[in-house]
């Protein structure tokens, strides 16, 4: 008994069943996560090490250059790059895909922790980062006042910890702002006269602020615990601090030598937001949280504390839920658009509404199902995801086409409803199951796919293998017990005319049938059964008064409804009648005409496939289509050494340009090195640099026109760099890209060499038609004194090399003494000379250090330069690097990079150096070479599926025709929309490989079952092909019209699901126009020269 007969039987528990699976399905679809990639786990790690006020080359020296040679051993890392700026050392180890990262990580700290002798005792102790998209921020808040130093204090008192305690944020990190520092401005000359240092006062200092345990003592029966109370309770105490002794022994406080001022540290980082200053907040979830429901958590917060703290402004800066809230939107808007399309064609077709409403049901109920298993598969709702389901939206009732069809075929014919049910679903039960299984069988080899592309589109083979999986039992189930069910008048059987309710079959089955088996129970049971017949004659035929009243009114309103709407659409009917005739009749000639003529319809298709195959060639490649987010990334650089009061000034010029247009929303800038290092990946720093993060109105390519409208109201600036971001979408970060499209390496150990080489390569691409916003990752010239100490005369003197060192430090820089307490808090106390003593090289050559009490000058223990350093040295691969980077505009990425690499292939390099164009072009062989494994896997599976099913190695290959043809559709679909080869159009082809054989599945099925009655081969071709048209059309066309929306869709995160559904598309409709006419032609082909062979041996034997 097959599953169709078991569900027709059984309509009760088979409708049991399917109302359970909506349940459920809804309560999955509130239990689901929301967010907008699916679980991401890049195999990087960053090693970052302080180093404070080191400058890059010494960086590199002492601390890049062992962690990389250390780290270069570790097995299973694919490439170490490495920036060192001042103060910061930065290492970053990628490893290959697969690769066990919490393993990764322990070798990594082992490694480390065999390089603490090795590494600066000063230095910072290692930190291992993991790169998690998941830690990324994702909302940015600007909070501003009047007085930033208690607004830093009130922001991380108050908001940090109210935020931090919403569920979902794992932590809310604070940058910009002032920060509390109590200044001891000592004045040197009274310190000389004293005899004692800057160092000798720090230490004065810390001794003076401690509270030590003094033990214990025992008095009576009792023990009592000493403690010595020394902290600092007030500011003013720090004054009476004994700094020295005079020589009559007199002691001389701190605030005679000094002046206590209760201040702020020396800034190195401003934010603004809207050309005001503020206070930055980036919020970072927790792993696995929901993005939007966080976001919304942290609004609804956000809206107390402003009741609050009426004085304190807090706005939204940045919400990437907003992003995601539309992108998803965008997807279940066009999933619902799709399928309320495959409903219009199917009511096209069909001519009556309730065979559409009836196929219509696997929509739904195959959606929820899936919701169901992506739970238990713990896949969240995310942009991939749905795009996924919207992806199968048009394929969903393909099987319900093929198997509704051929059950009213039955019916027509004059079976009874149930026969036809099972009958009708039976013949085409293998064949929509092969169908099935060829569309799932493509999408299991993508979750082999190693690298980011594998994790991707994960979640998206799921949910469409789920959602076709689903759909085909539901086809084989559901849909021929309604068939069997709701529409008797089809085959002419009047259903009868016995009306009895549920309740009363239930009753009558448990209490009325007789039974022979056990004559004992009916005796037993006769007095309950008369006691229930009491009991349920009242509640039965009070519902039967109530269906009995309502039931005249609602079938006479449905039955006119359908009447109306039936005379409404008698012309639209007609029409579709007569356009289907004419298909009918056309197809017919054609095939005909195609049977007569093989040779050349053979030779008409294959010309058509080399010059498409050709046409193909022209299509530009790259590796994702850029998206519109509604906002860019403008990148200021300045000269090294500018202050940061400079950067400041030029970036509120930008900014206030940049909100004279009407389509800017919002500004939110940081300028300087990030306090908080909120990115400490490979992004710049420093005082010099600014980011300013724009968001523009919704609109079509508003970044693009804000970014216009910015070059040509700034220009060329001399002197300051400018370069802007825009449509990198949001998974670049994530896939390893370069922030361009075009990154040219030159790799080295001298410095100026690789400058030389830069701007040979910068002139010679500079003429590149569409090469823009070029820029490199060399920032100039860094202003740096550097000091040589005179080790003879610091030996003379009985001074180190270290001695001195420090002094220069602490004359210049100032040196944290001790803290002062504030309830919770702790405040650094800083001595330092007076400004007027450490601002000019002079005063530090004027100064005097004491050593055995005699003060010697330090000019005559240093000699002094003035260079140019470097800002950062990058490393690849244990080897210096400069990058040149540039963005394409107007032209194709893969041509702009051959134009490219034909230029620069000509410059003449030193034997150390070596130029490479990189950017894009590596993720895109990579991700090329292993989607092109996944079609030749997911081709070898169809084929497996298609001979197991057929029983042939042949048909498969005629089958399998269907591809080549569809690829005809491919590359004219993406040269007339001017989308590209990416990783998106490539999964589409993949996916496209598995549908477009359902049609010649159907179609040789239904000839080999004609063939197996007796009938001649040309005519069970014909009759296969007047049978199977509508079917087939159906199927195809409600897949095309599924995925329109997709196709011209528009908003957040359209770009990436537009390629895959345009393949699809382009590639369905050729191949469904071929399949009809070049699959028969060569089904007849091998079909006659297999009866040739059988005759030949039949002759032979």
């Amino acid at each position: 008994m097959s599953i169709s007969e078991i569900s027709i039987k059984r309509p009760v528990a088979t409708a049991m069943f399917y109302i359970g699976v909506i349940l459920l399905g809804i309560v999955s679809l509130t239990q689901l996560p929301v967010d907008l990639l699916p679980n991401l786990s890049y195999p990087k790690l960053t090693i970052r090490t302080f180093y404070t006020d080191i400058p890059p080359t010494e960086i590199e020296k002492l601390i890049t250059i062992p962690i990389e040679e250390a780290a270069g051993t570790i097995s299973r890392v694919r490439r170490v790059r490495s920036i060192s700026r001042e103060g910061v050392s930065l290492v970053v180890l990628e490893f290959l895909w697969g690769t066990n990262m919490d393993i990764a990580a322990l070798n990594v700290r082992e490694k480390l922790d065999n390089l603490r002798w090795i590494l600066p005792r000063e230095a910072g102790r290692p930190t291992i980062l993991r790169m998690d998209p998941r830690s990324q921020p994702i909302m940015s808040l600007s909070v501003t006042g009047v007085d930033f130093i208690q607004l830093k204090e009130f922001t991380r008192n108050v908001i940090k910890r109210r935020l931090e305690q919403i569920n979902g944020v794992a932590l809310a990190t604070v940058i910009g702002g002032l920060e509390r520092e109590i200044q001891i401005n000592v004045d040197s000359r009274k310190l000389l006269a004293l005899g004692i240092s800057i160092h000798e006062v720090a230490s004065a200092l810390a001794s003076a602020n401690q509270n030590l345990p003094g033990g214990t003592i025992r008095k009576g029966r009792y023990r009592y615990a000493l403690r010595t109370l020394g902290e600092f309770q007030s500011i003013s105490e720090i004054g009476n601090v004994v700094v020295a002794r005079g020589d009559n022994g007199s002691i001389v406080p701190l605030k005679k030598v000094a002046q206590i001022v209760d201040g702020f540290k020396e800034r190195d980082s401003i934010t603004r937001f809207n050309g005001r200053e503020s206070i930055g907040l980036m919020l970072t979830k927790e792993a696995g949280a929901n993005t939007v429901d966080v976001s919304r958590r942290v609004r609804k917060v956000l809206t107390q504390l402003r009741s609050e703290y009426p004085k304190v402004s807090i706005a939204v800066a940045d919400d990437e839920a907003r992003f995601i809230s539309s992108a998803i939107s965008n997807v279940l808007q066009a999933l619902i658009v799709g399928g309320i399309l495959a409903f219009l064609v199917l009511f096209f077709f069909m001519h009556d509404i309730r065979n559409p409403i009836n196929i219509a049901t696997s929509i739904p109920i195959a959606i929820l199902a899936t919701f169901v298993l992506m739970f238990f598969s713990h896949v969240s709702l995310n942009m991939i995801s749905l795009g996924g389901l919207a992806l199968g939206v048009g394929m969903l009732v393909d099987n319900s086409i093929v198997v509704l069809e051929n059950i009213f075929r039955h019916e027509r014919e004059g079976e009874d409803p149930i026969t036809a049910g099972v009958v009708g679903s039976r013949e085409v039960a293998m064949a929509v199951t092969a169908s099935t299984l060829t569309t799932v069988s493509v999408f299991f080899p993508i979750i082999y796919v190693k690298g980011i592309a594998g994790q991707l589109f994960r979640d998206q083979s799921l949910t469409v293998t789920f959602s076709l999986l689903t759909s085909l039992v539901v086809s084989l189930t559901l849909l021929p017990m309604l068939a069997s069910r709701f529409y008797r008048k089809t085959a002419g059987v009047r259903p009868s005319k016995e009306k009895t309710l549920p309740e009363v079959r239930l009753y009558e089955s448990l209490f009325r049938k007789k039974t022979t088996a056990f004559p004992m129970w009916q005796k037993f049971i006769h007095p309950v059964r008369r006691f229930l017949d009491v009991t349920r004659q009242f509640p039965l035929n009070f519902f039967k008064l109530i269906l009995n009243g309502i039931k005249p009114f609602f079938g006479f309103f449905f039955k006119k409804v359908l009447k109306i709407a039936n005379a409404l659409l008698q012309p639209f009917f007609r029409i579709s009648d007569r356009w289907y005739d004419a298909l009918l009749r056309t197809h017919e000639k054609l095939l005909r005409w195609s049977l007569d003529h093989q040779g050349k319809l053979l030779l008409i298709t294959g010309c058509a496939l080399i010059a498409t195959l050709l046409l193909g060639l022209t299509i530009d490649r790259q590796l994702l289509p850029k998206v519109e987010q509604n906002r860019f990334t403008v990148r200021v650089n300045l000269p090294p050494g500018t202050s940061l009061e400079t950067t400041n000034d030029t970036v509120g010029k930008i900014e206030n340009t940049l909100l004279s247009n009407p389509g800017v929303k919002t500004i939110f800038s940081r300028i300087g090195t990030a306090a908080s290092q909120t990115n400490i990946l490979l992004k710049d720093s420093g005082r010099n640099l600014a980011q300013i993060q724009v968001q523009v109105r919704p609109g079509r390519h508003a970044s693009e026109k804000v970014m216009a409208y910015l070059q040509q109201k700034l220009g060329a600036i001399k002197g300051i760099e400018i370069t802007y971001e825009s449509g990198n979408n949001i998974l670049s970060q994530f896939i390893g890209t370069s922030r361009a499209d075009i990154a040219i390496k030159i790799t080295g150990e001298d410095l100026s060499t690789l400058r030389r080489l830069l701007q040979k390569v910068e002139e010679r691409v500079r003429t590149v038609t569409g090469l823009t916003n070029i820029h490199s990752s060399y920032k100039g010239g860094r202003p740096e004194i550097r000091i040589t100490i005179d080790p003879e005369a610091a030996g003379r003197f009985g001074l180190s090399s270290e001695q001195i060192a420090r002094f220069i430090r602490n004359r210049m820089h100032g040196t944290v003494a001790t803290y002062f307490k504030e309830f919770n808090r702790k405040v650094d106390v800083l001595v330092r000379p007076e400004v007027n003593e450490r601002n000019e090289l002079s005063d530090l050559l004027q100064s005097e250090i004491i050593s055995g009490g005699i003060a010697i000058p330090v000019r005559q223990l240093i000699h002094t330069a003035l260079v140019q350093g470097p800002v950062e040295i990058r490393r690849e691969n244990q080897t210096r690097e400069l990058v040149l980077y540039g963005n394409i505009a107007g032209r194709g990425v893969s041509s702009a990079i051959r134009e490219v690499d034909r230029r620069v292939s000509g410059i003449n390099t030193p034997v150390n150096c070596r130029i490479a164009v990189a950017g894009e072009r590596e993720e895109i062989k990579r991700s090329f070479r292993s989607l092109i494994l996944v079609f030749l896997l997911a081709a070898g599976l169809v084929y497996m599926i298609l001979a197991a099913q057929f029983e042939s190695l042949i048909y498969p290959f005629v089958i399998g025709f269907t591809v080549p043809l569809a690829s005809i559709g491919v590359i004219l679909a993406l040269f007339l929309t001017g989308q590209s080869f990416n990783i998106i159009s490539l999964i589409g082809i993949v996916v496209l490989m598995g549908i477009v054989v359902n049609d010649a599945i159907v179609e040789v099925d239904f000839i080999n079952q004609e063939r197996s009655r007796g009938r001649p081969l040309r005519e069970s071709i014909l009759e296969a092909g007047r049978k199977r048209l509508r079917p087939i059309v159906m199927t195809s066309v409600t897949t095309v019209f599924g995925l329109l929306p997709m196709a011209v869709g528009v908003g957040s995160g359209a770009a990436l699901r537009r390629p895959l559904a345009i393949v699809v598309i382009g590639g369905l409709i050729t191949a469904t126009f071929l399949t009809l006419i070049v699959v028969p032609v060569l089904y007849g082909l091998f079909a006659k020269n297999k009866e040739n062979h059988e005759l030949y041996e039949l002759h032979a034997k």
